[in-house]
């Protein structure tokens, strides 16, 4: 038969090697844990940064977009810009040639008022003899609408 002391001091050895066992398989129990979270964890990161690529891209795509619209209304507005130069330069010419021919007139007038005598016959005489007048060399009636 065993002594008491001995079944005591066994059952002892007995409980702490449960003890330390239990405490393993527990440590285990948490290491298996902590990888199945970090492993989630992972998975949840790479899928935002996956996100996160996916609406950088759709964005530089709507970038893209954005910019080749406004590179079509540039050149629109440059064109526009260009047709405009062109009329006003036009205009100018038209300008000078009616500016040029309103002199003429005022000249022709201040001789008629001033000198009428100048003219044989009077100013019925003058209506019935051809007289040479500076003119535009385009017609009044040109609108803008004439260059496009």
């Amino acid at each position: 038969m065993a002594s008491p002391g001995a079944g005591a001091c066994g059952g002892a050895w007995s409980s702490s090697s449960t003890a330390a066992a239990a405490a393993a398989e527990d440590e285990q129990h948490r290491r298996l844990k902590r990888r199945a979270s970090n492993r989630e964890s992972a998975r949840r990161t790479r899928a935002r940064k996956q996100q996160q690529v996916d609406d950088l891209e759709a964005e530089a795509a709507a970038l893209r977009g954005s910019k080749a619209a406004l590179e079509h209304a540039v050149r629109a507005a440059a064109r526009g810009s260009a047709a405009v130069e062109a009329e006003n330069a036009a205009l100018r010419g038209r300008a000078r040639e009616l500016g040029a021919r309103l002199r003429s007139l005022a000249d022709l007038l201040r001789c008629i008022c001033v000198e009428p005598s100048a003219f044989s016959g009077g100013l019925h005489t003058m209506q019935q003899q051809p007289t040479t007048i500076v003119t535009a060399s385009q017609p009044d009636t040109m609108h803008s609408s004439y260059y496009y």
